[in-house]
């Protein structure tokens, strides 16, 4: 029992000083400026200025979402909510309800209007938008003014899923969800971003880290500052060059390694994984040895294959996206432009038959005399027979502008999504049921239970085989049983 629990300290040990760094992934964005990150779920998202692309760590794989055409004035705000993505360009909204597979225009201003948008702010009642001429309810079709924030002008915003921050020509304005507004103590901007941080908001506004609450404490003045975020209980910030990190002492140290030519925009972190996003591409922070990353329990017993790629692994036999979600769009949308073939055949038949008789009387003035006859008497007959053939092509031209059948598609790749969600639970929790069954064996002295628990053992891993299609166990084989530990042994009890 000494050895075994002295394993254990110099597992969690070496897990509590391993070093980390920036992982580059492999996703190709387009050559323009990044925005914003904005995560959805398991997914990530990233906003340029054109272009939304949307990336799935399960599977390693990225999607073009969006692309902005026939616009110069770029996209601002990218926010995604349970009831849907929401997207603004400065000039134009638009709503996604099948994960930016479709996007609608929810609102176009006139070319003579001025105003532009500047950020979405998503509350109960609906989406928010704060343009240069105010903040305004929006809805498909038509805006309105919202809360109290009306017709203020407004020069800059920036919100989080709680709070919306704007500045006005009086000074910068809390927004709640329910529309209440608060001042806040800020000195200058512009607004980079805002988080939720335990009831407060962490703004990057000018070269200063902030946390407001019922007044604004600066965390931290950093020259270039882009965007802030929290991340496991500490905060975060990027700068035009590198990512930093506030520690205990509350000073800031540079954590930038592995980023290379990426230059940091924004930051998103999802509680288990941070992101960042720069004009180059996307990156995770991570664990610097973390693909080699292993789950073991006691000394001597051969360690496990990460959690992130026994996940990734189920996933991928789950397949979404791709050719196959693509042809389903494109044969739906395209329906109605195929005509709809109609053929008709007739037969003709007549059959006219006529009979005529009579005769006739004559009366002569002049010769006292009465003529009867001669008798006539007629028969005719005629008959026809012919066939009449028809082709008739008939297109339904509305469903060219809105096919209701691809309300089926986006319900159908929505309930893909949601199976994906319930297999990455599923295998997370078999997983570390799997760590946590191992310790126990480790620790067990009696011969008993060591039996159910090695049967127990068994069973988790056939399950995770089931979901791995075998791929589980046959990396068993392959992990070194000297891997370094993750974070999945921090946790354990």
């Amino acid at each position: 029992m000494l050895s075994t629990r002295l394993a254990f300290l110099v597992l969690l040990t070496a897990a509590g000083t391993a070093r980390a760094d920036w992982r580059p992934v492999p996703i190709t964005l387009a050559p323009e400026p990044a925005r914003k990150l904005e995560l959805a779920g398991p997914l990530i998202l990233a906003l340029q200025t054109r272009h939304v692309t949307v990336y799935d760590p399960g599977t390693n794989q990225a999607r073009r979402a969006f692309t902005l055409r026939g616009q110069e004035d770029g996209l601002v705000d990218l926010v995604a909510t349970a009831q849907g993505w929401w997207l603004a360009s400065r000039r134009e909204l638009w709503r996604s309800d099948d994960r930016g597979f479709t996007w609608r225009s929810l609102h176009v201003r006139k070319p003579s209007d001025p105003a532009v948008w500047l950020a979405l702010f998503p509350t109960a009642e609906g989406l928010v938008g704060a343009a240069s001429d105010g903040l305004f309810r929006i809805e498909p079709g038509r805006i309105f003014p919202w809360g109290t924030g009306g017709r203020t002008p407004v020069r800059g915003a920036a919100a989080s899923r709680e709070a919306l921050v704007v500045e006005s020509t009086r000074g910068f304005v809390r927004f709640s969800s329910d529309g209440l507004r608060a001042p806040l103590d800020l000195r200058a901007g512009p607004l980079h971003g805002a988080v939720d941080d335990a009831g407060a908001l962490v703004l990057a506004a000018d070269d200063e880290v902030l946390r407001c609450a019922e007044r604004c404490a600066v965390r931290g003045r950093l020259p270039g500052l882009r965007y802030a975020a929290v991340h496991d209980g500490s905060y975060w910030a990027a700068t035009t060059d590198s990512v930093w990190r506030e520690d205990a002492a509350g000073g800031w140290r540079e954590s930038g390694a592995g980023l290379g030519a990426l230059r940091p925009v924004a930051l998103a972190s999802s509680g288990t994984a941070l992101w960042v996003l720069g004009d180059q591409g996307l990156a995770r922070w991570v664990p610097r040895d973390a693909d080699a990353a292993t789950v073991s329990t006691a000394e001597g017993v051969p360690a496990d294959p990460p959690i992130g790629a026994v996940r990734q692994w189920a996933l991928a036999r789950i397949p979404v996206g791709g050719t196959t979600v693509d042809s389903w769009r494109r044969r739906v949308r395209w329906q109605a432009a195929a005509p709809r073939v109609g053929v008709t055949v007739s037969r003709d038949i007549d059959d006219r038959y006529s009979e005529t008789f009579g005769n006739t009387i004559g009366i002569s003035t002049t010769q006292d005399r009465i003529l009867i006859g001669p008798d006539f008497n007629s028969i005719s007959r005629a008959e026809s027979d012919g066939y009449r053939y028809g082709l008739a092509l008939t297109w339904n031209l509305e469903e060219l502008v809105f096919n209701p059948r691809e309300l089926n598609v986006s319900n159908e790749i929505e309930d893909i999504y949601r199976f994906r969600e319930s297999v990455a639970l599923d295998v997370t929790r078999i997983y570390y049921d799997r760590a946590r069954t191992r310790l126990d064996l480790a620790r067990a002295l009696d011969d008993h239970e060591r039996a159910l628990l090695a049967v127990r053992l068994d069973e988790l891993t056939a399950a995770l085989d089931y979901y791995t299609g075998g791929r589980f166990s046959a990396a068993l084989a392959t992990v070194r049983p000297d891997a370094p530990d993750s974070g999945a042994a921090r946790r354990m009890p």
